[in-house]
């Protein structure tokens, strides 16, 4: 099959691959634009355009599809398909309606909860034991189209947003790979989405990591999981910023909220049960484990961390 590719993450570079060992043909990738970074303000090629390149496979970086030029240059590569995985740029109905089967996408959770952008933070911040793929055509909707084909995910405890995110979509690779298959052999189902079970998870901003130490050490925990590693999650100690990366919890209530005990660990008081933190970094130092910023932060013992207090 004759595939067009829109990705832009490096976390999706299974599912290029596995389509490669499949022997389907990818005439094109789109990806985002590179990104300006640096006081030199240098751009940096993200990994799906570096894997074009290397691979002598065409590359195309559009701002959107508003413009006729754009469009007929998409339609002018006669793919079968296009397969999109955390591309980031919407397609207009001209283009979604320009290819023999379509454009399908991969969504990392069971349709349709989390529709939107952050689904898998999402899971993880609500707790949630199980996630899943879901694998759709697309409409002009978000994240509405009939469902192809879906695959239940448990989802580990100690699984942070980046180690859960690479998981999903290596497992996507195999059940993308089976689906294609379905398609050539006319042989797949649609099955339309419940849309009054449809549920919504929101983009994140930094201050979305602002940690509320009135909440429970469980859902600090799930949180921390939850944003990493961005935009992540932070606290103030004597008006600094302490990003928390690594953390655990316990049941024990000892500390008062927002106290932190530095002795052989770092411990901090909740409303509800203790945080236990694992790695840590404190503004203007390295990120490290808890057993080094405890040797060179004993002066902090016993301080209540909190909100930033205006100079």
């Amino acid at each position: 099959m004759k595939v067009l590719f829109m990705g832009t993450p490096e976390f999706v570079l299974p599912v290029l691959d596995k389509l490669r060992v499949d022997n389907h043909e990818i005439v094109s990738i789109y990806t985002k634009a590179d990104k300006v970074s640096g006081n030199g303000r240098k751009s940096k090629t993200n990994a799906i355009k570096a894997y074009a390149l290397s691979n002598d496979i065409p590359c195309v970086q559009p701002v959107s599809f508003k413009s006729k030029t754009e469009i007929d240059k998409i339609r002018s590569v006669n793919a079968d398909i296009v397969i999109i995985a955390a591309y980031g740029i919407l397609l207009p109905k001209n283009i979604l309606d320009a290819f023999p089967y379509g454009c399908i996408n991969i969504h990392p959770s069971l349709l349709p909860k989390y529709r939107g952008p952050t689904p898998v933070a999402s899971a993880i911040m609500n707790g949630d034991s199980i996630t899943g793929i879901t694998i759709i055509k697309l409409n002009e909707a978000m994240d509405s189209g009939p469902i192809l084909v879906q695959k239940e995910i448990v989802i580990s405890i100690a699984e942070q947003c980046d180690g859960l995110t690479k998981r999903l979509f290596k497992e996507s690779a195999n059940l993308l790979s089976d689906t294609l298959s379905l398609i050539e052999q006319s042989k797949i189902t649609l099955i339309d989405q419940n849309h009054n079970e449809a549920t919504y998870c929101k983009m994140f901003t930094r201050e979305t990591g602002l940690i509320d130490w009135n909440q429970s050490a469980q859902q600090i925990d799930r949180i921390i999981k939850a944003l990493y590693p961005w935009p992540g999650s932070f606290t103030y100690i004597n008006n600094k910023i302490l990003k928390i990366l690594e953390s655990t919890f316990n049941q024990s209530n000892y500390l008062p909220i927002g106290q932190i005990d530095l002795n052989s660990s770092i411990m901090i008081g909740t409303n509800e049960g203790t945080l236990e933190v694992q790695r840590l970094q404190i503004e203007g130092k390295r990120n490290m484990t808890s057993k080094e910023f405890v040797l060179g932060n004993k002066h902090l013992h016993m301080q209540t961390l909190g909100t930033k207090i205006s100079r």
